[in-house]
């Protein structure tokens, strides 16, 4: 079939998609951006520390984003222009506060990226209410004592742990210190409220206006919300014990995470790799050289994969100001490294598990540039197979930020 009569036939399918939605759902003349604003009620000034003219609007309640919605914001997206940071992002990266990253936000035009920062911070810095998850932390004693920890000189607590004796001690107290370079990141918002909900709607409003790793999350956390409530308390006896449940890989679903995966963002790509190592009832996603999940290098392989193929999107990842190297050489004492793809195939994987990951990534990077997602593999689940999914696969809800 003629390539543009394909292109024409895809556009049109995009276009019909997005006027369904916009008739489902109120005024079709109006923007995403405008649509969003008029939704939206103003955070709290006393929540959040910011004048309230200085206050994205979002709404507290706001839905989340419907999968039409999710595909059609993805339509056409392309990874062959190249990702560019951003200077807000920049920002963070070379450790700015976060009391001023937000009033940075708040001059800039109410779009994606700054609203999914937004509640970034927040999620990180301030109190938030509501949540299951946080509040059965409370009585968990590990997580008490890093929060003891965290609070205290986190300076003085790792150079207590660091024997002066270790080779590259002076580079790995360097790097820590770039780490740091503002260890009160939080200071003024750890006293400040937000609830679940707020950030809910900051990350959904950040999906409607067509921030591409906020839609990835909203995709993730779609799939996350059918497995059980993981409990940070539970034993491993307890977790095994678990009623397993079955999760599918709907065509739908299929289509929306070759969509995700070609808009070609890095900041992604978490939540799709978690998405692609789910255990689902009907399918099984496949790509060339990926070792049998729960074998021997399963969990290294993802990561490493993960890493090199955000690197090859765009995200920084070599020279200094780099934060995986850097705190690779301060907890790992892997120092003098020129690159994140040096460390994981010189440092960090065996050569077996260093090809076969070089193979997986490879594909995984020409399917989103090209768009072709044929040697991707999505194989029928056997019969005779076992329903009970990983413990990682069943509380890792939480590990991409899936909030109950």
């Amino acid at each position: 079939m003629n390539r543009n009569i394909i292109v024409a036939c895809a556009a049109t399918t995009a276009i019909l998609a997005g006027l369904v939605w916009l008739l489902a759902n109120g005024d079709a003349t109006k923007t995403a951006s405008a649509q969003a604003a008029e939704a939206g009620a103003k955070l709290s000034a006393q929540n959040v520390g910011l004048a309230p003219q200085n206050v994205l609007a979002i709404r507290a309640n706001a839905p989340k984003p419907s999968a039409a919605v999710l595909s059609v914001a993805v339509k056409g997206a392309s990874a062959s222009a190249p990702y560019k940071e951003s200077e807000l992002a920049r920002s963070r990266r070379m450790g700015e506060s976060a009391q001023a990253l937000l009033a940075r936000i708040a001059q800039l035009p109410n779009d994606g990226e700054a609203l999914r920062m937004r509640a970034e911070i927040l999620g990180r810095c301030a109190k938030v209410k509501n949540d299951e998850w946080v509040e059965a932390l409370k009585d968990n004693k590990r997580y008490a004592e890093a929060e003891k920890l965290r609070k205290a000189d986190p300076r003085a607590a790792f150079l207590n742990g660091l024997p002066t004796d270790q080779p590259d001690y002076a580079a790995r107290i360097a790097a820590f210190d770039r780490l740091n370079i503002n260890p009160r990141y939080c200071e003024g918002l750890e006293e400040k409220e937000i609830t679940k909900e707020e950030l809910d709607a900051l990350y959904a409003s950040a999906a409607k206006l067509g921030d591409v790793p906020s839609i990835a999350k909203a995709f993730a956390c779609d799939i996350a919300s059918a497995m059980p409530k993981s409990n940070p308390n539970s034993t491993f006896a307890e977790e095994l014990k678990r009623e397993p449940v079955k999760i599918e890989l709907t065509p739908a679903r299929q289509e929306q995470l070759q969509d995700l995966l070609r808009a070609g963002h890095p900041e992604s790509i978490r939540y799709l790799m978690w998405a692609m190592n789910v255990k689902y009832s009907n399918v099984n996603v496949k790509l060339p050289g990926a070792p049998e999940e729960n074998s021997i290098g399963h969990y290294t392989y993802r990561r490493a994969l993960e890493e090199l193929v955000t690197c090859d999107l765009g995200k920084p990842c070599a020279g200094a100001n780099t934060p995986a190297l850097d705190r690779r050489c301060a907890y790992q004492g892997q120092c003098g490294l020129n690159s994140i793809p040096d460390a994981i195939h010189f440092h960090e994987l065996s050569p077996a598990v260093s090809q076969s990951v070089e193979k997986a990534r490879q594909t995984l990077r020409d399917a989103i540039v090209t768009g072709s997602f044929s040697e991707m593999k999505f194989e029928p689940v056997k019969a005779n197979a076992s329903d009970v999914f990983s413990i990682s696969n069943q509380s890792a809800g939480e590990e991409i930020g899936c909030r109950r």
